[in-house]
């Protein structure tokens, strides 16, 4: 059934060529670096291949940065994920909150970004460079990628590496299934960074089906029905297009954002005296995966 439904999703995206949509030169120009401060309406864009990111009044290079990554058709101020997890580090107001803005890419058809994925990511990637050399401490650096974020965090993990240098830590909030399902090579995995931690949440539909970092979580087994969604039996009649349980897995870390507290707390799979909080607080020696049963308020 799940087959079935990945493929009726997708089918038709993947078969749409390149022929119906901009030259991808100049898509790839439009991918932007925002920079959010003081609240969501109140941000910057910068051109990845400037680095006078590091001249804003706002941009604090003793704080440590976070670069959220959405995913395919969130990457807008108007997407809930999105809003959530902003709005959560804005609260916080201790961090340089950049988001991947590749919104305009991110309108096309999903077979046209996968296969762009690792030129979005080695731009990132050098983008960064270029950062550190201003000044951006590479040693606090925190990439979140949502959906088909995580695939790009990876990209951009890699790149970096063949530049020498290691992201600290990638969270994967349900990464991507479609094209990624069978192929370990190009998801998100835990070579990537020294700490990849992931919250899996639609496994099997949206999100991926197996562990892939140094430590992943599964919220209510990992998968649909997610008690946040609704009704059971809607959950599972609406595997085409009911995102709910996907979208879940930013919430959870939206919500890890906000809470001062070590919420969320996960139990080893093969070791009950070993626990670690979900999202956010998750300390970097967690190590194996997690179960914990988590709900907090209906997502519409």
């Amino acid at each position: 059934m799940k087959l079935v439904a990945y493929a009726l999703t997708f089918v038709v995206l993947c078969c749409i060529t390149s022929s119906f949509v901009s030259s991808e030169g100049g898509l790839l120009q439009t991918v932007k670096l925002r920079f959010f401060h003081d609240n969501i309406t109140s941000y910057a864009d910068y051109d990845l291949n400037s680095s006078s990111l590091i001249s804003h009044p706002k941009f604090e290079l003793k704080r440590p940065t976070v670069i959220y990554i959405p995913g395919w058709n969130t990457n807008n101020t108007d997407s809930e994920t999105f809003v959530h997890i902003i709005t959560a580090y804005l609260q916080r107001n201790d961090h340089n909150i950049l988001v991947l803005n590749y919104e305009k890419l991110s309108q096309e058809f999903y077979g046209f970004i996968v296969a762009r994925i690792p030129k979005i990511g080695k731009r990132l990637a050098l983008a960064l460079r270029d950062l550190y050399s201003k000044g951006l401490d590479h040693s606090r650096i925190h990439m979140i990628g949502y959906s088909l974020g995580a695939p790009i965090a990876a990209e951009a993990g890699r790149a970096l590496q063949n530049l020498s240098y290691i992201i600290p830590r990638i969270t994967g909030l349900d990464p991507a299934l479609p094209f990624y399902g069978n192929n370990m090579h190009a998801e998100l995995n835990k070579n990537d960074a020294k700490f990849v931690d992931i919250i899996h949440t639609d496994a099997g539909v949206y999100g991926i089906n197996r562990s892939v970092g140094h430590a992943d979580f599964y919220p209510n087994g990992g998968r649909r029905p997610q008690p946040a969604c609704g009704a059971v039996l809607w959950q599972k009649l609406s595997l085409l297009f009911g995102r709910c349980p996907h979208y879940v897995s930013a919430h959870f870390y939206g919500q890890s954002v906000a809470s001062k507290e070590k919420i969320f707390v996960g139990i080893n799979r093969f070791n009950s005296s070993d626990t670690a909080p979900m999202g956010f607080h998750c300390p970097t020696t967690a190590s194996g995966d997690y179960d914990l049963r988590a709900n907090w308020t209906t997502i519409n």
